[in-house]
């Protein structure tokens, strides 16, 4: 069971019969869209593990993923209500925390990769859930999100290393 505190960790995830192995997007061009994915991708635990002509891999603890050379079509849609952009095509990863999230988008602003939709509380989605969203070289569109524990929630308390939990 997931703590009620909103932190996520892949430990106090319960494992389900599916889970996701990879991701493998086409990209134009992938010595245009390498360092893109190596400074947003570092940033959230992955590291490159491969690069070769027609491919790069990127890998974390639970999740491959890989850019391949080719010509993506990008999907488009008109929005359900006529106000806002969707983006039917994308990928979300989410982070610890929504200061983690605003660390990291001002990071990559730094190195002038800035966001196409800055990082606010979209609550049409989840009470709480913050996200930003990027668009690679190739205009495919790249969500981080965190979600924000409601207020006055407890923090889970910290147990010691080595403690256990006593049962009754």
């Amino acid at each position: 069971m997931p703590p009620r505190s909103g932190v996520w960790s892949q430990a106090t995830r319960r494992r389900s019969s599916a889970e996701l192995g990879h991701l493998s997007l086409e990209v134009a061009d992938l010595d245009r869209s390498v360092p893109f994915y190596d400074r947003l991708l570092s940033r959230i635990g992955f590291r490159r593990s491969s690069r070769a002509p027609e491919h790069a891999v990127y890998r974390s603890d639970f999740l491959s993923v890989w850019l391949l050379r080719g010509s993506p079509p990008r999907v488009t849609r008109t929005p359900p209500t006529g106000e806002e952009p969707v983006l039917a095509e994308h990928i979300a990863f989410r982070v610890e925390s929504p200061a983690r999230l605003l660390r990291i988008e001002r990071g990559l602003e730094r190195e002038g990769i800035y966001p196409l939709f800055y990082g606010e509380e979209r609550p049409e989605l989840r009470s709480g859930y913050i996200a930003t969203t990027w668009l690679d070289p190739d205009g495919f569109a790249l969500e981080l999100f965190a979600v924000q524990p409601p207020k006055g929630a407890a923090a889970p308390r910290a147990r010691k290393p080595g403690s256990r939990k006593r049962r009754r």
